[in-house]
């Protein structure tokens, strides 16, 4: 019968393997070329297993392939016990020493029994556990495996510390924890029961006896260190989905050569179109090597591939600072910024916003639908970017566009009216929605913490290898590689910015285009009205840009000119009485079905009195109609018409004078 002893290398189906644990009947095998372990029955291969030619026999104590899968500790305690086991059988340490001299109690003469019992004694006195069947079980194991009977399973590696169960227990095992990635948490017990489940279905018909619970725990505990089958299923899927190769290092050495791109809703109410309070989409793009922000945007619902294009044409082009923006926030007023260069290489920077220009070479993106659509994709590559959609289920693959969305967190959301919280534990129970801010101001306090805190706050990750102990500002980051990649201008015209921003399908009105309850006019729209659009349901293709409500553009189907159209609410906010709109925001809104109550109330009015009339005339009828019922009614005696009475006789009557009689037709008192 072949035995395969551990460290034993052999030839299986044409590769090379090395035995890395040893069972009578069983033995785990290491693949050379990359090193994967299978186990092996052995009696069932023994015909096509080749085993190479073993080394000459050593002594025990120097079996050398154990220190493969033993520690240098354990190995010390593993010799140190075959000397006192050669002392009990005997009588000296080492019997292959010349001269070897036994001591007292183990020299010629004693028993087996009497030096076990002596040794035990001295191990108890040097504070050593130790008992006359312990060391016996150490002298079986040490004459049946040599140094590495002797050494604690438990302390290997690899695997070789779990409890000795049957091979198709442990492939039992391995198969119920493997299955639990997408189930929900269960205890220790009902993993085992579904061990004995997949046993029975598995081995029909074959007797296969599970261990005790204390063992299959173990077993259990072996296999699942991290604890991830009895711990939060949203850890143990995390795990399961996280890519073999790890996180993806990105070194980045000029600007725009990695630029991560995400989405997330933030935790802080604002006040929407309608004046009703909600939640708004957040939409950063950050370079990796200056650790600065390209462009954001703040739209009410989740971002698409339309709004994803206009950022992208919001990074091709500087930024124009608004009008009554803070003066610290304009290019030729930023110290830190080489503000003459940037406005040398493009003569767009004039007046713009004091933040990096950065023209990115490759975007990072997650793998949704808005990122992945064919208007995001065909805008990057009209202009040569590059898209890397990251793995699924990796935050970590952008990692740095991560962290800095927590940023935003702590060092900007939390500072507005309206905050929420991260979660539904730490939010509080009342929210001022009087203090709320609208999408624009949300929009202007993002750009004004962006361009005077962030980008001139020391980061962490930006710093000198020869001065580790000081960090840069982004800000100080792109000054220094500015020469290394300068911001190159792209040739993106005022045409093709607008062709990247959002369209809108609308009609031309009288009075103008219609778009989210504005109105936009332009004297040239008079005429494009006797036009006919250029598309099939007789639309016009309007462009806006959310980051300007105030204006959109019409393209003239003609001369092709960007007609810019301007709201009335924009004329109107220049009036001497525009800051008292203002102060409406935080008003009820006023009923705009009042009309529709007073008509309500009004005919409910008048089909009450109609109701009341029918009801007066149907009281009477009714009245009318039981007085006809009554004298209808067969019970109820009709009166007769009286009679004249007949003139009375001529003749006298026999009667007194005081004597009376009541006459009838029938009596007749006379005779004819």
């Amino acid at each position: 019968m072949l035995r395969l002893n551990l460290g034993d290398l052999l030839t299986w189906q044409d590769e090379e393997y090395l035995v890395v644990a040893a069972r009578p009947q069983a033995a785990m095998l290491r693949r050379l070329a990359d090193n994967d372990t299978v186990w092996v029955d052995v009696a069932s291969l023994a015909d096509e297993i080749t085993v190479a030619d073993r080394p000459e026999p050593v002594d025990h104590t120097e079996d050398l392939s154990l220190t493969a899968t033993v520690s240098k500790a354990d190995l010390e305690t593993a010799r140190w016990w075959v000397e006192h086991l050669n002392e009990v059988t005997f009588g000296v340490p080492d019997p292959d020493a010349p001269g070897a001299v036994p001591r007292p109690g183990y020299g010629p003469g004693t028993s087996k029994q009497s030096r076990e019992a002596l040794k035990v004694s001295e191990l108890s006195a040097a504070g050593y556990k130790a008992s006359v069947r312990s060391l016996q079980r150490k002298q079986q194991q040490y004459e049946r495996n040599g140094v590495h009977g002797l050494i604690d399973r438990r302390t290997l590696t690899g695997g070789n510390g779990t409890p000795g169960v049957e091979d198709r227990i442990l492939e039992a095992v391995l198969a119920v924890l493997a299955a639990t990635r997408n189930d929900s948490t269960v205890s220790v017990s009902t993993l085992i029961d579904k061990t004995r489940v997949h046993l029975a279905q598995r081995y029909q018909g074959e007797d296969v006896v599970l261990p005790s619970d204390r063992t299959m725990r173990r077993v259990f505990a072996a296999y699942d260190r991290r604890g991830l089958a009895t711990g939060k299923a949203t850890t143990r899927r995390s795990e399961a989905n996280r890519h073999d190769r790890g996180p993806r290092p990105v070194a980045a050495t000029t600007p725009g050569q990695y630029v991560e791109i995400d989405s997330t809703p933030i935790n802080v109410m604002a006040l929407l179109s309608d004046g009703t309070p909600g939640r708004v989409h957040l939409t950063v793009a950050m370079d990796v090597a200056t650790r600065s922000i390209l462009a954001f945007d703040i739209v009410p619902s989740g971002a698409s591939g339309v709004e994803h294009a206009d950022l992208l044409g919001r990074m091709l082009r500087p930024r124009a600072s608004r009008v009554d923006a803070p003066e610290d926030m304009r290019l030729d007023r930023a110290r830190d910024l080489p503000s003459a260069a940037m406005a040398a290489a493009d003569e767009r920077q004039i007046g713009a916003v004091a933040v990096p220009y950065i023209v990115p070479e490759t975007i990072t993106t997650d793998r949704g639908k808005d990122y992945l659509s064919e208007t995001f994709i065909s805008a990057c590559r009209h202009f040569g970017i590059s898209v890397i959609p990251s793995p699924p289920h990796s935050p970590t693959y952008k990692g740095h566009i991560e962290r800095l969305m927590g940023t935003i967190e702590t060092s900007w959301m939390q500072k507005l009216p309206g905050y929420v919280g991260n979660s539904v534990s730490n939010r509080g129970r009342v929210i001022d929605h009087a203090s709320l801010l609208t999408i624009r101001e949300l929009r202007e306090s993002f750009e004004e913490w962006w361009v005077r805190v962030y980008q001139r706050t020391p980061h962490s990750e930006l710093r000198d290898r020869d001065l580790p102990a000081r960090c840069y500002s982004p800000n100080q980051m792109y000054s220094a590689l500015f020469d290394a990649g300068a911001g190159i201008p792209v040739p993106i015209d005022q045409a093709t910015f607008i062709s990247l921003m959002r369209p809108y399908a609308r009609t031309i009105q009288n009075d103008g285009i219609h778009i989210d309850n504005l109105t936009y006019w332009h004297d040239e729209l008079v005429g494009l009205r006797k036009l006919t659009p250029p598309t099939k349901d007789g639309k016009w293709v309007i462009r806006k840009d959310p980051y300007d409500p105030d204006r959109v553009w019409v393209q003239h189907p003609e001369s092709g000119e960007w007609l810019e159209c301007v709201s009335e609410s924009y004329r109107r906010d220049i009036y001497p009485f525009a800051s008292a709109l203002r102060l409406l925001r935080n008003t009820p809104q006023a009923q705009a079905t009042l009309a529709d109550e007073w008509s309500a109330e009004q005919l409910a009015r008048t089909a009450d009195a109609a109701r009341a009339g029918r009801r007066k005339k149907t009281k009477k009828a009714e009245k009318a109609h039981a007085v006809l019922a009554r004298r209808e009614a067969d019970t109820e005696p009709r009166p007769t018409r009286i009679s004249a009475p007949e003139p009375a006789a001529s003749e006298t009557s026999e009667h007194t004078r005081d004597d009376f009689a009541v006459v009838r037709a029938t009596d007749r008192f006379w005779n004819d």
